[in-house]
């Protein structure tokens, strides 16, 4: 006895899979309540009506066939294990409404894949009807095979033969594991027309929506200006290799298709510094440390900050964005660091609404964080003088005495 099985589909996602964990609970709440009438000896009637019956096809078929499944539990337990595996990565590349549509565009192939091979090569199951999802997590499988080709596949395997049992994982590129799949059904279609033995499993749907799945998969790449979903691993391989030039035009291709990409702008400011574009890489550089802090990454905002201020200190950035990033590394408890910032404010934009309350947070983080009272009398002072009209000078001159009294205290 041999088992595999997919698990796991290596590849992170962006959000998500609200649509394929609703598809999931829809098929497993539909066959539960199709179990109760099995019981009652109605299911007959439930797939005849709502089946799809080669030899009297009704409309709503094409589409209600897709969530009925027979009364054995492995065939619904299988289909939605699949679409668990495959499905969200699926449901990220398209998003969740075009996912929608091309779930159940990929039932209606694998229907008329399905309706085409009975009717030419086996008009004794004209009567049978059709049910299951396995077509349309079938055309899942073709997009998984096509847009995700060099993604890794993990599988689980059992075997027994005799007294011996083994079992163990391994990987695949989607690409292989799910053609292997593909031709698998496929043989198995071609050896029931040969010799008119029929299984119960509708291959031809298997094929059917798996080919609508890859066909949609490329025409996604010949008509949607699109990167490919390997470009930026692909870019970032030749940047850790020192292939800056490639890595360049790689990460261009990413951000022009992905604004919004703030590791991409950060690498290919990196990439154009080492081919010698300094002015563009510190443009690119602004963009990702802009991109990091509207993501909430103050981490890596200031990362790239650093790299920033490298090239060129006095490059002018939104002093409003700076400041944040300021507040974030004090809460972050890096009060060096956010004094950087803070001074930086304070020295290229005096004028700015931030630069009054900068002045004041730095005289504050070095009488309460950094114990250093000197140093934060002479800002608050400083403050005073700078701003006497301030809302804040009252709080800038109880600081001031404070760090006094601290210095007169440390002198005892």
């Amino acid at each position: 006895m041999f088992i595999l099985l997919p698990y796991h589909t290596q590849r992170s996602l962006k959000s998500r899979p609200v649509v394929t964990y609703t598809l999931i609970g829809l098929n497993l709440g539909l066959y539960l309540l199709a179990l109760g009438l099995v019981f009652q000896g109605s299911y007959r009637w439930l797939v005849n009506h709502f089946g799809l019956v080669p030899v009297r096809p009704c409309w709503y078929a094409f589409l209600t066939h897709q969530f009925l499944h027979s009364p054995s539990p492995l065939h619904v337990l299988g289909n939605m294990f699949f679409l668990y595996v495959f499905g969200p990565s699926v449901e990220d590349i398209l998003g969740r409404r075009k996912f929608v549509l091309f779930y159940l565009c990929s039932g209606l192939a694998s229907a008329l894949a399905h309706l085409l091979m009975t009717f030419s090569f086996a008009p004794g199951d004209l009567g049978v009807p059709l049910v299951g999802a396995s077509g349309a997590v079938a055309g899942v499988m073709g997009m998984v095979a096509v847009r995700l080709y060099r993604t890794r596949i993990s599988f689980w395997y059992f075997l027994l033969i005799f007294l011996f049992v083994r079992t163990g994982t391994f990987e695949l590129p989607a690409a292989v594991a799910l053609g292997l799949w593909v031709a698998r059904d496929l043989a198995s279609g071609l050896l029931e027309m040969a010799t008119g033995l029929g299984s119960g499993i509708a291959y031809w749907a298997h094929v059917g929506g798996f080919a609508l799945g890859s066909l949609w998969a490329a025409m996604m790449k010949v008509r949607v200006p699109e990167v490919d979903e390997y470009t930026y691993e692909d870019a970032l391989k030749a940047a850790r290799a020192g292939r800056w030039r490639e890595a360049r035009w790689r990460l261009d291709r990413v951000v022009q298709h992905g604004p919004d990409h703030a590791e991409a702008w950060q690498w290919l400011g990196r990439a154009l510094q080492q081919t010698g574009y300094t002015e563009s890489a510190v443009h690119s550089l602004a963009r990702a440390w802009e991109l990091y802090l509207q993501q909430g990454e103050s981490g890596k905002a200031w990362e790239v900050y650093r790299e920033l201020l490298g090239l060129a200190p006095r490059y002018p950035l939104q002093v409003g964005l700076e400041y944040r990033l300021a507040s974030d590394l004090t809460a972050a408890g890096q009060y060096r660091a956010a004094l950087r910032v803070l001074h930086r404010i304070v020295t290229l934009s005096p004028d700015a609404p931030e630069a009054e309350v900068a002045l004041l947070q730095a005289g504050q983080i070095y009488l309460e964080k950094l114990s250093q009272p000197a140093e934060a009398r002479r800002i608050f002072r400083a403050f005073c003088q700078r701003y006497p009209y301030s809302e804040w000078r009252s709080q800038a001159v109880f600081w001031e005495h404070q760090a006094a009294a601290q210095m007169a205290e440390s002198r005892r």
